[in-house]
């Protein structure tokens, strides 16, 4: 690995660990001697959500990683309550938010995803 590539990687390293008041360079530094030593980024997956309205009222939206058959679990939704399968406890939120923007633009393109799939997700009780 060249210099170029090593900074390359750095930076792009230091940019995704940064946080609100950690010193750049700091960062970055620790950014290249990680990846001299060997340590790697990791790399975002992108997990694709699929809704499918099951009867009236119900909401499932499947949950399988980008380019892969590997089912992560789903998550049905009923009225106000939202319960889930094979989703680990610490992505809750995260999963709250991520459902919450993909109904959003469903109902945006299709009008059946009316205003009893798209509800205030703040609400939800786990």
């Amino acid at each position: 690995m060249n210099k170029s590539e090593l900074f390359k990687a750095a930076h792009k390293l230091a940019k995704s660990v940064i946080k609100a008041g950690d010193n750049y360079r700091v960062t970055f530094g620790a950014a290249i001697k990680a990846v001299k030593e060997g340590f790697v980024a990791v790399e975002k997956i992108t997990v694709v959500l699929k809704a499918w309205n099951k009867k009236e009222g119900e909401l499932r939206v499947y949950l399988n990683l980008e380019d892969s058959n590997d089912d992560l679990g789903y998550v049905l939704i009923e009225g106000k309550k939202l319960n889930y399968s094979k989703v680990e406890f610490a992505y809750v939120e995260r999963l709250k938010a991520a459902v919450a923007t993909k109904l959003a633009k469903l109902q945006a393109k299709n009008p059946k995803y009316s205003e009893k799939s798209v509800m205030d997700f703040a609400a939800l009780s786990i």
